[in-house]
């Protein structure tokens, strides 16, 4: 879980990179797309974002969006919990919301 690594230390938030299942299940394949940040992203700050990704301290794109051809944009998220959840519906790349 985030932040209880010395590797994820400080970034203690869990942000989803691609809210769109590819397979059929739908939580482990939403929790394979994460990386630990410092501060829950939005569609501004992309370029500041610092995570941990595949143990490696990361920045900006490297971080958000997923790298896929599922979810091409960011979002805008909120911290809630040790998650950076989507702000609103409203807020979420076309194709993520197409999918619901």
């Amino acid at each position: 879980m985030c932040g209880e690594t010395t590797a994820t230390k400080g970034y203690n938030k869990l942000y989803f990179r691609n809210l769109m299942p590819t397979s059929s299940n739908v939580v482990e394949d939403l929790f394979s797309h994460t990386v630990c940040v410092k501060e829950c992203p939005t569609k501004t700050n992309t370029a500041k974002v610092e995570c941990v990704l595949n143990g490696k301290q990361e920045t900006g794109t490297n971080c958000v969006p997923a790298k896929t051809p599922l979810q091409t944009a960011a979002y805008d998220s909120t911290e809630i919990g040790p998650y950076c959840l989507p702000t609103s519906y409203n807020g979420l790349p076309k194709k993520a919301k197409d999918a619901v």
